[in-house]
């Protein structure tokens, strides 16, 4: 099983479907780890409070850029806070290491849960998005 994770991590850095420059967002934010270098732009555009669009560009590697993929193909259709809310949901169960309450390509981050030095990489955007 642990390889199947892997494969969707190295499948959404590859392929990312949400890597591209969005024009007229309404939100733009920066993701930034010092720490190693990782660095996104995510734009989002909102239409009555909800996210209907999103993109990210940047650098970073492959956790990272797996894991912003993912988060964005979350959010899509939420309103800000319950993305907010999404993201808090994430981060917990990053540092609880319970990924119980969680499904699809999500949990192919809960190996980072694991690994201290990934644990930035993997909630960088989603820690971004909670603190907009």
């Amino acid at each position: 099983m642990h390889n199947f994770y892997d494969e969707v991590i190295l499948d959404h850095n590859a392929h990312p479907q949400y890597f591209n420059e969005l024009k007229n967002p309404d939100l733009v934010l920066q993701a930034v780890n010092a720490s190693c270098g990782d660095k996104f732009e995510i734009r989002l555009k909102l239409k009555d409070k909800i996210i209907t669009e999103a993109s990210f560009k940047g650098n970073g590697c492959a956790v990272s850029k797996a894991s912003t993929d993912i988060l964005l193909d979350k959010i899509l259709g939420k309103s800000l806070d319950e993305a907010k809310a999404f993201c808090e949901s994430f981060l917990s169960a990053v540092h609880s290491g319970d990924f119980s309450a969680l499904s699809g390509d999500i949990c192919a981050l809960e190996g980072a849960s694991k690994m201290p030095a990934r644990v930035k990489c993997a909630t960088l955007s989603w820690q971004t998005i909670l603190n907009s």
